[in-house]
């Protein structure tokens, strides 16, 4: 692994928008910042106006760029994230969440922070800075929680296309307002690439173990594309859910064998539509009922359901064109059941809640593949 701190290597991006554009606001809203008066973790805002400022192409660059102690790391394959030092080649130390959906996958433990997840439908993000045992298993270091816009809010649709150098390409729409049946609802859509920028080797002399005459391409997001797609429909205490998101980036270097070597991409062939680096496609599910009990307490019932599949092209020998195709299939299920109130009788109010969870996931179809002279 190696880290690389750099500065922006893009150029300019063109961007057609088609719709309203907020107008800037930079300090959270009260309403934002209300549920966290009494924690005892530090945590950080980012509204969606913060959002838009930043120019920010993903969730990583949005949270490097506001949450204190946050480092930006650059693995091989992965684009990831330290908490105060504490890394992993991926993000496993953070809990995603996405409106209280828990988003890491379950057989590495990894937060997808890259572009396969839009910023177009967030409100705002919440974080909250080291372990969460509110949160359970994943929270070591932080929780990002991300919340989508509201579905009662009224918008038209919202489509943007953006240009920019580096071959970079962005397609995406957002749109929200009131559904069939006296629902309303939220959807989306966006899809990203980019050819990334061609660097000489010589110019990574500290990460190259034979930096060789190939060149380096750095922020390359293609084959596959990157793409984020959902909807989330609300009627009353009810709240349905579904979304499909595939993020990809290329390595630069070498992942596999002696890492750190330069390789040229068009030496190696895509292995089920995957280019040297590591792709992962999620499909999720999920229903939610949120109602009152009594004027004290409220009852919250989630059921969930995911599928994920990971893909990991390694280049492991440039120079006979070796390389390896790990691919690996998981999914979960489960139904999580909480009844909260507030005792107000006695010394004071009291806070009290009660829980079940059935939770059950599995890893299968899992190969591994190994070839030279760039194909298998």
């Amino acid at each position: 692994m190696f880290a690389v701190r750099r500065s922006a290597i893009f150029g300019a991006v063109v961007i057609l928008a088609v719709g309203r554009i907020a107008s800037a606001q930079t300090a959270p809203r009260e309403e934002d910042l209300a549920p966290y008066a009494a924690t005892p973790l530090p945590a950080t805002i980012i509204t969606r106006e913060m959002i838009a400022q930043s120019g920010a192409r993903s969730l990583r660059e949005v949270v490097l760029a506001y949450v204190p102690g946050l480092s930006a790391l650059q693995a091989p394959s992965e684009q990831s994230v330290a908490m105060r030092g504490v890394y992993g080649e991926m993000p496993q130390q953070i809990l995603l969440l996405v409106d209280g959906h828990v988003v890491n996958a379950r057989s590495t433990g990894a937060a997808p922070l890259d572009v396969g997840l839009t910023l177009d439908n967030v409100d705002r993000i919440e974080v909250e800075r080291g372990p969460a045992s509110t949160w359970g298993a994943g929270a070591l270091t932080a929780t990002i929680h991300v919340h989508t816009r509201p579905t009662t809010t009224t918008m038209a649709p919202d489509v943007r296309v953006s240009l920019g150098s580096m071959g970079q390409r962005r397609l995406s729409f957002v749109s929200s307002g009131t559904a069939a049946g006296s629902g309303t609802y939220l959807a989306w859509g966006a899809v990203a690439a980019s050819s990334g920028q061609q660097l000489p080797s010589d110019t990574l002399p500290r990460y190259a173990q034979t930096p060789g005459s190939a060149s380096v391409t750095a922020d390359r997001m293609a084959a596959p594309a990157s793409h984020d797609v959902g909807v989330r429909y609300e009627r009353g205490p009810l709240a349905v859910f579904a979304t499909h998101r595939t993020g990809h980036s290329s390595e630069p270097l070498s992942g596999g064998g002696v890492t750190g070597q330069t390789y040229t991409a068009s030496s190696f062939a895509t292995i089920d539509g995957v280019e040297p680096g590591m792709a992962t496609s999620t499909s999720s599910v999920g229903v939610s009922v949120d109602a009152p009990l009594t004027t004290s307490s409220a009852l919250s019932v989630r059921a969930y359901a995911d599928a994920r599949g990971f893909t990991r092209h390694a280049v492991v020998d440039p120079v006979v064109g070796a390389h390896t195709v790990a691919h690996w299939n998981e999914w979960d299920a489960g139904l999580r059941t909480t009844v909260s109130g507030q005792q107000a009788s006695g010394p004071g109010a009291r806070d009290w809640m009660l829980g079940a969870q059935w939770d059950r996931a599995r890893v299968e179809d899992s190969a591994l593949y190994a070839g030279t002279g760039g194909a298998l």
